[in-house]
């Protein structure tokens, strides 16, 4: 209804429509948001509203291309741009969206050859029994030791490394240097630390994720007690009944599952009663007012009476001051991990940390 005289709407795929336009007397703004309005409009399915969005992306002849091929795929970097925005918003392709998109794909290939490079390495970060004091546990955590920019934290690139799909062979790198780390620290005589392992979306969804983590098992000798993964509750809510698959096929070789960042996401009471964990990681954000905030306070002690009533072990993540560490331990936390015990260091010095623990 939109559509007038010469233009044209065609359907290219499954949610994504191309609009050719022509000059009229209304301005393209206004018919940009006629288009979202007359998307937004509510749809009854079977006795149910829905509402939807829409992202668009705008390029213009001559300036943005003057073939349909190079138009098209401008509207096309300018539309997620849009969806990066925060989805149902509009975005002109521009030369900084090109020369950004440009940057994205080089620093893409970055990570791919680093990963051939095995510029990536673990830094690890121990996890402490509250009542004990003594370390009941090790995450490992990844940098890239550039060749020019130095040690790179993974907010350089870990977004990327998402949104490219690399994370899948980045989080396989990460897994095997961290079972063959474990298998060394039980080798020189060291208790039973199990090593904690982060595991993106991407890569939990991933087909092969099973056989990855039976390689890395396989190939470092380590067992498989003593590896424990940690996915985020948007890792399994997409599909509840696969993920809860996987982790049984990894639980029943003995790997442990942690829920980390606990209560940021969808906190579904439903995913603790049928997915196996073992442990829940309180996100930061709950740890960083206690114990002088009254509300954070009661989240953490509401967060520590569930875990206790599906019988899940707790890690308080970001514990920086004694009064946090104390709270914690009052409140019947297991474990915290933090500044106030230890930032992450090299595998050096962790070697030395246990060596002097034990």
């Amino acid at each position: 209804r939109l559509a007038t005289g010469h233009d044209i709407v065609a359907r290219i795929g499954g949610d994504e429509f191309v609009l050719v336009l022509h000059e009229n007397n209304e301005s393209f703004d206004e018919r940009h948001q006629r288009i979202k309005a007359a998307v937004a409009q509510p749809l009854m399915i079977q006795g149910m509203d829905f509402t939807v969005s829409c992202s668009i992306g705008v390029a213009y002849y001559p300036w943005h291309g003057l073939v349909a091929s190079d138009l098209f795929k401008a509207a096309d970097l300018a539309m997620y741009k849009a969806k990066e925005n925060g989805r149902n918003a509009v975005e002109t392709f521009s030369q900084e969206l090109l020369d950004s998109a440009r940057q994205k794909f080089l620093r893409a290939e970055e990570l791919r050859k680093a990963i051939q490079n095995d510029e990536f390495v673990l830094h690890f970060q121990p996890q402490i029994e509250l009542k004990t004091g003594l370390v009941s546990g090790v995450e490992a955590l990844v940098r890239w030791n550039h060749p020019l920019e130095g040690m790179l934290p993974p907010s350089e690139f870990i977004s990327l490394a998402e949104e490219t799909g690399v994370i899948v062979e980045l989080g396989e790198a990460v897994l095997r240097k961290a079972c063959h780390k474990a298998k060394k620290w039980s080798t020189n005589g060291h208790p039973r630390i199990p090593v904690s392992v982060n595991m993106s979306p991407k890569q939990f969804q991933n087909a092969g994720v099973i056989n990855h983590v039976k390689t890395a098992l396989r190939e470092s000798g380590l067992d498989p007690s003593l590896l424990e993964i940690e996915i985020t509750e948007s890792s399994v809510m997409r599909d509840i009944g696969s993920a809860a698959g996987v982790m049984k096929e990894l639980t029943d070789m003995g790997v442990t599952f942690a829920i980390d960042d606990f209560g940021t996401d969808y906190s579904c009471l439903n995913m603790l009663k049928k997915l196996p964990f073992s442990r829940l990681k309180i996100d930061r954000s709950f740890i960083t007012n206690t114990p002088d905030g009254e509300q954070d306070c009661a989240i953490v002690t509401a967060i520590l009476n569930l875990a206790r009533s599906f019988k899940l072990q707790v890690v308080a993540e970001g514990v920086e001051t004694i009064e946090q560490a104390r709270f914690l331990r009052l409140a019947g936390c297991e474990h915290g991990q933090g500044y106030f015990y230890s930032r992450p260091v090299c595998d050096r010095t962790i070697d030395a940390l246990l060596d002097k623990q034990y």
